[in-house]
């Protein structure tokens, strides 16, 4: 993994074209690489390993919403990842499955919520807090998604209130759909 700085921190992460599929890729998790897909617009399907340590110092920081740089045979891929497979015991990933993008078009993204500050109605009325959504399905240029998107709570103050996707404050970088 190596970062450069400029307006934008810039990911970038080494991946290599993988031949090994089926059982015989076991071999490669034991030496430390985790399975890997790149797909996308202009690009022909590919089957590719990251390094293991390489690949969660990445993910700490750009989660699911972050553009990833590969670099797969001395050419830079803008990438989102996709989709992550872990085993269902160890919950130790799997295969990655990595979407490229284009930065000059927008995309749609499910971003995660963030529940922000207390809400007078769960603190002091014995409320009980549901929440119907974990994501929100927004429509933005690649470098203009936000990691996460937060909400305040604290105007809530009585039971049976409640918060709408319409009741978020519009965002001139992102749709939310």
């Amino acid at each position: 993994m190596k970062k450069t700085t400029s307006q934008l921190q810039k990911i970038l992460i080494e991946v290599k074209k993988r031949d090994l599929i089926g059982k015989k890729a076991k071999k490669l998790r034991k030496q430390g690489f985790i399975l890997g897909n790149l797909y996308g617009q202009d690009i022909k399907s590919q089957s590719i390993m990251i390094n293991f340590k390489d690949f969660i110092k990445t993910y700490k920081i750009v989660k699911e919403t972050g553009i990833i740089y590969l670099r797969l045979d001395n050419e830079e891929i803008p990438c989102l990842i996709k989709h992550l497979q872990l085993h269902p015991l160890t919950e130790n990933i799997l295969h990655v499955d990595f979407r490229k993008i284009d930065l000059k078009k927008k995309i749609e993204i499910e971003v995660p919520i963030k529940i922000a500050n207390q809400s007078e109605a769960v603190n002091q009325k014995n409320g009980i807090l549901l929440i119907q959504l974990h994501n929100l399905l927004i429509e933005s240029l690649p470098e203009d998604i936000p990691q996460v998107i937060e909400i305040d709570i604290s105007n809530i103050k009585d039971i049976g209130q409640e918060i709408k996707v319409a009741d978020l404050k519009v965002n001139e970088k992102y749709i939310i759909k």
